[in-house]
């Protein structure tokens, strides 16, 4: 069996085309945990796993490993229907999942009830491996993760109602009624409930998320309370970045191996009122972060919010001067990415302070920062101009190259980057092969880019 797996493994990672006869040779049943002794004695979000498997190959490939295809398991039919069809396929992974105790037959809602599923008729109660069907007989997906509001992850056969093919995880928004219902096959644990708490005196703040595994936390939920009354109790919005359409997840940045916590009650603009900042990120591999402080407006007599977007780069909480305001040690996260790769671009320093509810950029009253943070991006571009990376090429070094023309742009010195640019280009650092980005090989490109962009962006001072 073992050996089997692997060579199905083996053939889709070698990119190999395979065939119905291929999959029915290498094995006749694909190895899930069947944990079922009985109906819906296993977990909820086994359903979900084991559809995620067929991603990419024919629906009717899960109804061959539950042995329930027609004609002695070889047709591409089950009691006539297409087996790659959406409903058919989570029939079939039911079965699997539920060690042959539980098979769907009859009316289209009905069904899922008939062998012992449970109706799920929140949204906000939706689960891993729950099971949705829409309208009379049109779709039926099954719920991998939930992003943000009435947005899930799912999984599905037959999606593009053509190809009967499985696809996932994609976006389905998910509004249930009598037109779209759900269902729940197995049991769920009930996640944990944490908390962190900050303040003192007559400001208490409270931030409440679900974890969903080691380092997961996800449904963040924030409480204030002042004076003993509760004046802010919200879920913390999803983020939605100007440079996209997509809204974002909000996750708290909790990781208790680094003892990094969400939540931080303090005076950010030191006028005697304690602010809430709650620090958040979308995940990804880049963990992109933004902050959402409170801050209580004594007229209105409540907390009004705002956010600041950080990025990669994050930010430090520090003192950097006499001021008795903190300020943000952070990077400016337009440069990632724009003029190379992610890997290989700089970020040049950016300095915040919080004031009455606004976010000023003080950078340039740090001039000692600027130039060490430039004096590190010069030697990061001198390190690597001239290396080549195997398979690509001369290295890219044009992301190192304008981080350290944002610093100098900084510290007042154009001259000094136009003479430094002409110079790299000159040499041939500019001018970088088969590499897709915006700014595309041409060195003349890249420094008008970079230079209109510094410009707009308020490096460059007219």
């Amino acid at each position: 069996m073992r050996l089997a797996l692997a060579a199905i493994a083996f053939i889709i990672a070698a990119g190999v085309p395979y065939s119905d006869g291929m999959l029915a040779h290498a094995s006749p049943r694909i190895d899930v945990a069947l944990a079922a002794s009985r109906t819906g004695a296993y977990d909820n979000a086994l359903i979900a796993d084991t559809a995620l498997k067929y991603v990419g190959r024919w629906g009717g490939e899960a109804c061959r490993d539950a042995g329930k295809l027609d004609n002695g398991n070889t047709a591409r039919t089950v009691g006539g229907y297409g087996a790659g069809q959406c409903r058919t396929f989570v029939n079939c992974i039911l079965w699997l999942v539920s060690g042959g105790t539980q098979y769907p037959t009859g009316t289209y809602f009905q069904s899922f009830l008939s062998v012992g599923g449970k109706e799920i008729k929140k949204e906000s109660d939706l689960s891993k491996g729950d099971i949705v069907q829409w309208g009379n007989g049109l779709h039926t997906y099954i719920i991998v993760g939930h992003l943000h509001d009435d947005v899930f992850n799912v999984v599905d056969s037959n999606s593009d109602g053509k190809s009967e093919t499985v696809a996932g995880p994609h976006q389905r928004k998910v509004v249930l009624g009598t037109r779209q219902r759900a269902f729940r096959m197995g049991r769920i644990s009930a996640p944990a409930r944490a908390a962190e708490e900050d303040g003192s005196g007559p400001v208490r703040a409270y931030l409440y998320y679900t974890q969903t595994g080691s380092y997961i936390y996800t449904h963040p939920r924030v409480q204030i309370i002042r004076s003993g009354q509760v004046l802010v109790d919200e879920p913390v919005p999803p983020y939605r970045p100007a440079y996209n359409t997509t809204v974002q997840p909000a996750w708290p940045v909790t990781a208790p191996s680094t003892k990094r916590h969400s939540l931080t009650v303090r005076d950010l603009d030191a006028d005697g009122e304690p602010e809430v900042m709650v620090e958040l990120t979308w995940g990804g591999a880049h963990h992109v972060t933004w902050s959402r402080v409170y801050r209580y407006d004594r007229a209105k007599r409540r907390y009004l919010a705002s956010v600041h977007f950080w990025g990669d780069p994050g930010f430090e909480l520090k003192q950097l001067n006499r001021d008795p305001r903190p300020e943000w040690l952070s990077a400016d996260p337009r440069f990632q990415g724009r003029f190379a790769c992610e890997g290989c671009s700089g970020v040049p320093l950016q300095v915040w302070t919080y004031r009455a509810g606004r976010w000023q950029d003080i950078t340039r009253a740090f001039p000692t920062r600027i130039r060490n943070d430039a004096a590190h991006w010069w030697r990061v571009y001198l390190s690597e101009r001239g290396k080549s990376v195997p398979g690509v090429g001369r290295n890219d070094v044009r992301g190192w190259l304008a981080a350290w023309a944002g610093d100098e742009e900084l510290l007042g010195r154009h001259r000094q980057v136009i003479t430094a640019l002409d110079r790299a280009r000159r040499r041939g650092d500019l001018a970088v092969e088969g590499i897709e980005l915006d700014v595309r090989g041409n060195a003349s490109t890249y420094i008008r880019q970079l230079l209109r962009f510094m410009r707009r962006a308020g490096y460059i001072r007219a």
